[in-house]
């Protein structure tokens, strides 16, 4: 539960960051704008971050595929078993005892400690919350009980500018003056029922100053800056983590005050007087206490200079600009629904890590596989790690296009392996340098160490080198297991449609990672002549082939695989299940949605979690609705 919780809360600090970086480009773009504009766009981003969680419950997911060029596994390929591998015979795979079998999956250790980690995260948020939730609180209840012992201020020369003051900004609400000698400075309190909180030094004040302070006060009440602070609080509380909303709440006050300043100015006093009477109260009256955490006050020493400037600057701009407010509001209405919308989906690839032994007894834990479901911190490490990949795959891919003509294979290569057509080697977008590696790569597959071998085929697959499809083909045959993996994998990586009938034989390899590399790049090539085959191999007797056969069937998204995925439903458990609903919800239809449907009565919470996800993203825009069973209720 914990792990669901802080997965949950990590994936909405990833939202909130976002939404709060396009809020920072849009005040920066507004900087030479109003201060009241600026103010507006950080308390629409504000209440966005914590507004996400549910337009994220409530919107449907718009599923963003990150590829991934592999995965990365818990255990570094140097722990484990480097050397010669002899495959198990045939057969073996379908055994679940005797000799000769291939173990079921040991859990990996590096799991174990997962929940507790989550648990842990999840307590220092919560006391993080907890206190500055704690804060506000004692704010709010501190300046509640300034109000009700204060006392009332009836003289006139209050009064009187009050009520100007109130007129000429449109409040309609009565608000309230009182003083107390337990206040630091002036300071307005509350949003249905206001109140100007005035310190015992205010009745020696002369009638300018009063004017300007009441009208900077009057400002905060037209504009609700009360509201707007405690949101602001309320955000911080929640993200304290992210010092993203410390900014958006700094640059929140900051703008508030400038706000509330160029509206003073609007009413008709004098830049220089009243930048000379803020300077006044700043000198006279000591700090804002806690009760200022949940009010608004006057002048803060910190932001004095910065507003001093900007009261004194003829060219700023003071007016409200309605026409460019709303602009704004649909740009970032438009980002928040957009940000809770996008769910990424992590294309998990196989790993190139090549050393791992291929046999049957599997003595060292798989190293390609796949990510716990539960660690929300390895889930968003790895995102960011296959977006940096991707990038570096894109740039290399240019560079070759732009590395001029085509070299020639390298001499001597041709007696070692079947030299492709050259038409075919031409044709690929390599430059000089990466041609030669790539003939040097393919010579390197006829090499009598299996090790060399596969480490050649790891190579062309990470260098995308079409050129080689024929070769690797051939060397799904190989009688290294290390070789028919790595050569699958590149296979998938270069989206050879030809390969798809040498990958669906290794589903039946006796060796489980070799299966589990040829179901992802069956996934990878996308190719729906694969689907009968793989709904086929669903029955494999490994959980983690059982999960890679999923996703790729999921991938392919053919109506074809829906009666296979469902028959699964009833004979798979465990990160299979979850990938097989994944499956059918991609895969869409009216039998899909009714299976997935069917299993909300599943006794497993996770289960039933699944299925709203997936439900949640799935393609149903193909189901007839008139053609849909009536349901009662609601």
């Amino acid at each position: 539960m914990s792990s669901f919780w802080m997965s949950a809360l990590a994936d909405g600090a990833v939202r909130a960051t976002a939404l709060l970086s396009i809020a920072t480009a849009l005040a920066t773009l507004a900087g030479r704008r109003s201060a009241a504009l600026r103010h507006f766009v950080w308390a629409l981003a504000l209440a966005g971050v914590l507004v996400l969680p549910l337009a994220g419950a409530a919107l449907p997911g718009v599923p963003v595929p990150i590829p991934s060029p592999w995965t990365h596994g818990r255990q570094p390929a140097a722990a484990l078993d480097v050397g010669p591998s002899t495959a198990p015979p045939a057969g073996a795979v379908r055994a679940r005892a005797g000799a000769g079998a291939v173990e079921a999956p040991r859990p990996d250790p590096a799991a174990v400690p997962a929940a507790a980690w989550s648990t842990l995260w999840l307590a220092i948020w919560g006391v993080g919350a907890a206190a500055l939730a704690a804060w506000s609180l004692a704010g709010i209840r501190n300046i509640r009980r300034l109000v009700a012992q204060a006392t009332p201020v009836t003289a006139r020369e209050w009064l009187d500018p009050l009520h100007d003051a109130r007129a000429r900004l449109e409040i309609r609400c009565p608000v309230r003056l009182l003083q107390s000698d337990r206040v630091a400075m002036p300071m307005t309190w509350g949003w249905r029922r206001p109140v100007i909180l005035l310190p015992a030094t205010a009745s020696g004040w002369q009638s300018t100053r009063r004017t300007v302070v009441l009208r900077h006060e009057l400002a905060h009440v037209k504009r609700a800056d009360v509201a707007t602070q405690l949101l602001a609080q309320g955000a911080c509380a929640v993200y304290w983590f992210n010092p993203l909303v410390w900014l958006a709440a700094f640059r929140l006050r900051v703008e508030r005050e400038q706000a509330c300043d160029d509206a003073v100015l609007g009413l008709g006093s004098r830049a220089s007087d009243y930048a000379n009477h803020l300077l006044d109260i700043a000198r006279e009256c000591r700090a804002p206490g806690l009760a200022a955490s949940a009010a608004v006050a006057i002048a803060r020493p910190s932001q004095l200079e910065r507003r001093m400037r900007a009261i004194l600057d003829p060219t700023v701009r003071r007016a409200a600009e309605r026409s460019t407010a709303v602009l704004a509001a649909v740009f970032l209405t438009g980002a928040v629904l957009a940000v809770s919308a996008v769910t990424p989906t992590v294309e998990t690839l196989p790993g190139p890590a090549i050393d791992t032994p291929m046999n049957g007894s599997r003595t060292a834990a798989p190293s390609q596989a796949a990510p716990p479901r539960d660690g929300w911190f390895e889930r968003w490490h790895r995102v960011a790690e296959e977006v940096f990949a991707s990038f570096v795959q894109h740039v290399s891919e240019a560079r070759r296009q732009l590395g001029g003509a085509t070299a020639a294979p390298t001499p001597g290569v041709e007696h070692s392996v079947p030299a492709p057509p050259t038409a075919e080697f031409e044709a690929a977008p390599l430059g000089a340098v990466e041609s030669r590696l790539a003939s040097t790569f393919i010579g390197a597959l006829r090499d009598p160490d299996a090790n060399v071998r596969a480490r050649a085929a790891r190579a062309l697959g990470q260098h995308r080198a079409q050129a080689a499809a024929t070769v690797l083909r051939t060397a799904l045959g190989d009688e290294d297991a290390r070789v028919r993996g790595q050569a699958a994998w590149a296979l998938g990586r270069i989206r050879d449609d030809a390969a798809v009938d040498g990958l669906l034989g290794l589903l039946r390899d006796p060796v489980q990672e070799v299966r589990e590399r040829a179901a992802w790049a069956l996934g990878a090539l996308r190719n729906p002549a694969a689907v009968d085959g793989l709904v086929a191999a669903l029955e494999d007797a490994d959980a983690a082939v059982q999960e890679r056969i999923a996703w790729a069937l999921g991938r392919i998204r053919d109506p074809r695989a829906t009666r296979g995925l469902i028959t699964a439903l009833t004979l798979i458990a465990g990160d299979a299940l979850h990938d097989v609903i994944d499956a059918l919800a991609r895969t869409g239809g009216e039998p899909a949605m009714e299976a997935l449907i069917g299993l909300m009565d599943a006794d497993d919470p996770e289960v039933r979690r699944a299925v709203i996800d997936a439900l949640s993203r799935g393609n149903w825009t193909s189901i007839d609705e008139s053609a849909l069973p009536p349901r009662g209720g609601n």
